[in-house]
């Protein structure tokens, strides 16, 4: 049994900080009527980041051949 507990990597919670932060900034300033300035990643990122994992998957069950994008 170990006694140390899981802690999480640090800086962790301080990069969601700011990240949220930077979020509720923009949300802001669109309710002023302000243009947003954004730094961080969008839906379409996360999107690019699905279809990158849903690749290599296939990748692996086919022998880990190269499959293009």
């Amino acid at each position: 049994m170990s006694t140390q507990t899981v802690q999480p990597q640090e800086g962790y919670l301080e990069a969601f900080a700011v990240l949220y932060r930077e979020v509720i900034e923009d949300l802001r300033r669109l309710a002023r009527g302000e243009p947003e300035q954004g730094g961080y990643p969008t839906v379409h990122d996360g999107l690019r980041g699905m279809k990158f994992i849903a690749r290599a998957v296939e990748s692996s069950k086919l022998g880990g051949v190269w499959l293009p994008l």
